[in-house]
């Protein structure tokens, strides 16, 4: 059984690697998901001073700054960011196809058709 061994080792060698770019993958989506958060709280202050100060020179009323927080709370602001979250899946699984396709099989060497 000498011709098992390399094979064997190849796909072991194989799930290691996959299990740490999956490691590495959580690790970017959790980094992301923080990111988000800051992000969204500095937009939230930026849109929030920048409303304050439109209120402030008499170019809107309180009316419409009400309207701006309901829509930050509300369904269209969270449907925006869902958008935006299903293309960067997207891109993402795009990439890691085409990553799959250009990586030689790990057993037989030869590369996958795409």
């Amino acid at each position: 059984m000498p011709k098992k061994k390399p094979r064997i080792d190849a796909l072991e060698e194989a799930e290691r690697a996959l299990q740490e770019e999956e490691e590495a993958l959580a690790r970017r989506k959790r980094e992301l998901r923080e990111s988000k958060g800051r992000l969204y709280q500095e937009f939230k202050a930026l849109i929030g001073s920048w409303w304050l100060e439109k209120f402030h020179a008499g170019e809107c009323s309180f009316d419409d700054i009400q309207s701006l927080d309901a829509f930050l709370k509300g369904q269209e602001w969270k449907a925006l960011l869902g958008k935006e979250k299903e293309k960067l899946a997207a891109s993402l699984e795009q990439k890691k196809d085409a990553s799959a396709a250009s990586s030689p099989n790990p057993v037989t060497g030869a590369k996958l058709d795409g």
